[in-house]
C-alpha cells in the first residue's frame, strides 16, 4: 500500500466535510471508495501525455455541459451555486487520473491549454536530455475545491467556519516552510484565522446584501408582490431573454397574473396588502379541488415549471384550485399574488381556475395623480366617457390606444417619469407596455372605474410539436385590471403589434437554447415519471461512467504496470529509441525509472551519485561507478564490464521486487 501522507488525509477530511454540509452521502462514498481502492494497490498507469490531455478534457467537457444544463432548466442565479455544490465531482476525474497514473503528478500543460503547444515542443528536448516535465500535485487544489463547496450548503451557524478553519491550519502546519520556526509559523496561523473569523462575519452581511441586489438587478422572472419600480422614463432597449421560464398547456391564450399594484407614489406602484395567508384560506385535496364548492363554471390548465427557490406564480385569474405540488405550501395576497414555499426542482401542476378575479375594492383603487389630471380630462372629454358604461368605458380605451398609439422597444431618456408618461400621450404616442398599462389604470379611475397594474405574463407562442404554450423571459407584460360589475377583468390597451417586434427581435442564437431547453425538458418529464431518480443520482451515473471510461481508456493503453518486469534484455533501452550520446543506454536509466514510478524523482541537473545519496538507496554504488566510466570514459567498459553493469541492474531490481512483495 501507497504511503497515506497528511495531504491525502487532508483530502480525505476535505470530502467528507463536503458530504456532510452538503448531504451528499451517497456521491461521497462512491467518491471515497474509488480514491481508497487507488491505495490498496501498487499497479499504475503509465499515461502519455496525450491521454493525460484526453482525460482531463473529460473532465471540462463535463463541467461545461453541466453548466449548460444548469442554465436551460433552472434560474439564472442558480448555476453558479450548482456548479459550487458539485465541483468536487466535476474535477474528480482530474484527480483520479492522477491517483492512478504512475506519475502520481500531473503535467502542468494538461491543464492549461495556452503551455500545450509550448509543451509538445519541449517533449522531444526533455526526453533528450532525461529531464522530467513540469508537473503538480492535484490534491491540494481538490482539497480547496472540497471545502469551497462545502459552504455551498449555505449552512446557518459557525460549523463551516470551524471546520475550514481547521483542515486549513493543519494544511498549512504540514506545508510551511523547512526554515520557518515551529512557534512563528503557529502565530501567523493564529493571526490568520483571528482576520478571517472578522471577515467571515463581514462577508456574511455583505453576501445578505449583495443577494437582496441580486434579486434586483438579476432576477427578471420573479415579481414583487409589493413593489413595482417601472420603466417608464428609462432610455434604452427593454427586452428581455429568450429563455423559455415555462410551459402551458391550455385551450387557448391567456393572461398570467403575478402582482398587482394599487398604490402610485413617487414614480413607483405599491401593493397596499403586504400580509400573505394560505392559498384561498382553505386546503386542497388530493383530487385538486377545493374543500368548498363555490364557482360552478370552472376551466383548467396545466404548467410546466423549473423551481430552484420560493416563487410568485403566474397564474390566470380566479384560480380556485392547484394540484401537483406536493406538499409544498402556498401562501397569497390580498391582491392576488401567489407565493409557493420551498417548490420541488421541477412540477407539473394543474390550476382550476374561473377567469374571474374577486377582489374587494378601496379608496386606493381610485387615487388619481394630480400631476396628470390635465391630459386624463382631455382624454376624458375626447373619448365623450362620460356617456358610458363601465364595459363600454373599458372598450373605448382599449380601441382608442391601439388605434392611435403604436408599440416601441425603446424609449427616450427622461429622468422624470410623469413627464415621461405625460410626453407619451401628448407627444410620443408610442411606447412600450407599461406607458399603456399605467395610462390606462390612471383614466379608468377618472372616468369612475376601480383600477389597478398587473403584471405577469402573455400566452401566445404556441409549439405544435409539444401541444403547449412557450412562455418566455420577453413574454412578461402589464396591463390594467378594472372592477367592472361584479368581478375585476383585465383591460389590455397595449396594440398586439408588440408580439410582433418582440419576435423580430429574437436572437439568432434562439433555435439553439429552444433545441436544449426541449431536450431537458422531456429529460424532467421522464425522471418526474420515476421515482428516485432525481438529479443528484443523474450527476452520480454521469460520474460513474466517466470513471469506467478512464478505466478502458487505462486497460487499452496496455501499459506495462510498474510491477510488471522491467528488464527483457541486457541492453534494453527503455527511455530512449536511439543512441545520441555515449551511454544512453545504460542500464542505469533503468533503475532511474523504476525509482520515478516509485515518487522518488531525480532533480533537474542533479548527479546520479547526489541522487542516490539523498534518497539513501542501498547496493547502487558499483551501478554508478560503472555507468559513470560508460559514459564519461573515453576508454568506455570492456564486454566483460559491460555485461557486468547489466547484471547488476537486474540483480538489483529483483531485489527490490521482493522487497515490494514483502
Amino acid at each position: 500500500m501507497s504511503h497515506l501522507n497528511p495531504r491525502l488525509l487532508h483530502l480525505f477530511f476535505s470530502l467528507i466535510i463536503w458530504g456532510w454540509m452538503n448531504q451528499t452521502w451517497v456521491v461521497t462514498g462512491v467518491l471515497l471508495l474509488l480514491m481508497s481502492l487507488s491505495f490498496l494497490t501498487n499497479k499504475r498507469r503509465q499515461f502519455t501525455r496525450t491521454q493525460f490531455y484526453r482525460l482531463i478534457d473529460l473532465s471540462m467537457l463535463l463541467l461545461l455541459l453541466f453548466l449548460v444544463y444548469s442554465y436551460l432548466t433552472q434560474s439564472d442565479t442558480n448555476p453558479i451555486f450548482s456548479l459550487l455544490k458539485w465541483a468536487p465531482v466535476l474535477f474528480f476525474p482530474v484527480l483520479l487520473t492522477q491517483l492512478y497514473s504512475a506519475q502520481n503528478k500531473l503535467p502542468i500543460d494538461a491543464l492549461f491549454y495556452s503551455l500545450r503547444s509550448i509543451a509538445d515542443k519541449q517533449e522531444s528536448i526533455n526526453d533528450h536530455q532525461h529531464n522530467k516535465p513540469i508537473e503538480i500535485d492535484f490534491v491540494l487544489p481538490f482539497t480547496a475545491i472540497s471545502i469551497v463547496s462545502a459552504g455551498a450548503s449555505n449552512v446557518q451557524g459557525n460549523e463551516y467556519f470551524i471546520l475550514s478553519v481547521i483542515i486549513i491550519s493543519l494544511i498549512l502546519w504540514f506545508e510551511r516552510p523547512g526554515m520557518t520556526k515551529k512557534m512563528v509559523w503557529l502565530l501567523i496561523i493564529l493571526v490568520a484565522i483571528g482576520f478571517s473569523y472578522w471577515g467571515h462575519h463581514g462577508l456574511k452581511q455583505l453576501s445578505e446584501y449583495l443577494q437582496d441586489k441580486a434579486v434586483e438587478w438579476l432576477d427578471n422572472t420573479i415579481m414583487d408582490p409589493f413593489e413595482s419600480s417601472t420603466s417608464i422614463g428609462k432610455i434604452g432597449d427593454l427586452k428581455l431573454s429568450d429563455k423559455i421560464v415555462f410551459r402551458v398547456k391550455a385551450h387557448a391564450p391567456l393572461l398570467l397574473h403575478q402582482a398587482s399594484y394599487d398604490r402610485y407614489f413617487g414614480h413607483e406602484w405599491y401593493a397596499s396588502k403586504l400580509s400573505f395567508k394560505p392559498f384561498g384560506n382553505k386546503k386542497i385535496n388530493s383530487t385538486g379541488h377545493q374543500s368548498a364548492s363555490p364557482l360552478t363554471s370552472r376551466m383548467q390548465l396545466e404548467i410546466y415549471q423549473t423551481f430552484s427557490h420560493d416563487s410568485i406564480l403566474a397564474l390566470p385569474d380566479g384560480v380556485t384550485a392547484i394540484d401537483g405540488l406536493g406538499d409544498t405550501e402556498l401562501r397569497q395576497t390580498q391582491l392576488g399574488a401567489v407565493k409557493i414555499l420551498k417548490p420541488p426542482s421541477y412540477a407539473k401542476y394543474q390550476v382550476l381556475y374561473t377567469g374571474k378575479r374577486q377582489n374587494k375594492v378601496t379608496r386606493l383603487d381610485m387615487d388619481i395623480p394630480q400631476q396628470h389630471r390635465h391630459w386624463l380630462q382631455m382624454l376624458y372629454l375626447k373619448l365623450k366617457l362620460q356617456q358610458k358604461t363601465p364595459k363600454e368605458i373599458a372598450s373605448s380605451i382599449e380601441n382608442f390606444f391601439k388605434a392611435s398609439y403604436s408599440y416601441t422597444l425603446f424609449t427616450p431618456n427622461q429622468a422624470d417619469a410623469d413627464q415621461a408618461l405625460t410626453e407619451f400621450i401628448l407627444e410620443r404616442h408610442a411606447g412600450h407596455c407599461e406607458y399603456f398599462a399605467v395610462a390606462t389604470v390612471f383614466l379608468l379611475r377618472y372616468a369612475g372605474i376601480p383600477a389597478r397594474l398587473a403584471n405577469g405574463y402573455s400566452m401566445q407562442e404556441y409549439d405544435d410539436s409539444l401541444g403547449m404554450y412557450i412562455v418566455r423571459n420577453r413574454h412578461a407584460h402589464a396591463w390594467a385590471m378594472a372592477k367592472i360589475g361584479d368581478v375585476w377583468q383585465a383591460v389590455d390597451t397595449t396594440p398586439s403589434q408588440w408580439l410582433f417586434v418582440e419576435n423580430e427581435n429574437t436572437h439568432f442564437l434562439q433555435p439553439v437554447g429552444d433545441w436544449f431547453s426541449t431536450l431537458f425538458f422531456h429529460f424532467k418529464q421522464w425522471s418526474a415519471d420515476i421515482d428516485g431518480l432525481n438529479d443528484d443520482n443523474v450527476l452520480l451515473a454521469i460520474v460513474l461512467v466517466l470513471i469506467c471510461y478512464i478505466s478502458y481508456l487505462s486497460y487499452k493503453t496496455r501499459q506495462q504496470f510498474s510491477h510488471n518486469k522491467l528488464v527483457e534484455t541486457p541492453h534494453q533501452q527503455p527511455l530512449l529509441n536511439k543512441k545520441s550520446y555515449p551511454g544512453d543506454d545504460s542500464e542505469l536509466f533503468i533503475i532511474e525509472q523504476y525509482l520515478q514510478q516509485q515518487n522518488q524523482y531525480r532533480n533537474e541537473n542533479e548527479s546520479f551519485n547526489d541522487w542516490v545519496k539523498r534518497l539513501g538507496v542501498v547496493g547502487l554504488e558499483n551501478i554508478v561507478q560503472l555507468h559513470y566510466r560508460y559514459r564519461f570514459d573515453p576508454q568506455g567498459l570492456s564486454d566483460e564490464q559491460r555485461n557486468e553493469l547489466a547484471l547488476l541492474v537486474k540483480k538489483w531490481i529483483a531485489k527490490q521486487k521482493i522487497i515490494l512483495i514483502k
